[in-house]
């Protein structure tokens, strides 16, 4: 499983407890990533539990911004295509 802004990972770890066969990960900023390992290191569940370092508001911005654009794009080709059938 992937905990977008999972902090120091308590969440994944309780959920690792309770179910044996998951892996999780925490996909965090980096100084967050670097608390929750040493949050988790003790734990026996540590090994199926992994940090992402990486920011997610810039991940969900260019996320969103594609995800505009092809709305865009998909607008404009139905325009397009509307104007060629009726002339």
């Amino acid at each position: 499983m992937l905990d977008v802004g999972g902090n120091s990972g308590e969440f994944v770890l309780q959920l690792c407890r309770a179910h044996p066969a998951l892996s999780a990960t925490v996909f965090d900023l980096p100084l967050v990533c670097e608390v929750g390992m040493e949050h988790v290191l003790a734990e026996p569940e540590h090994p199926r539990i992994t940090f992402l370092k990486g920011d997610y508001y810039l991940l969900f911005s260019v996320v969103l911004d594609l995800a505009g654009m092809v709305a865009i794009a998909m607008l404009i080709g139905l325009a397009v295509r509307r104007y060629l059938v009726r002339t």
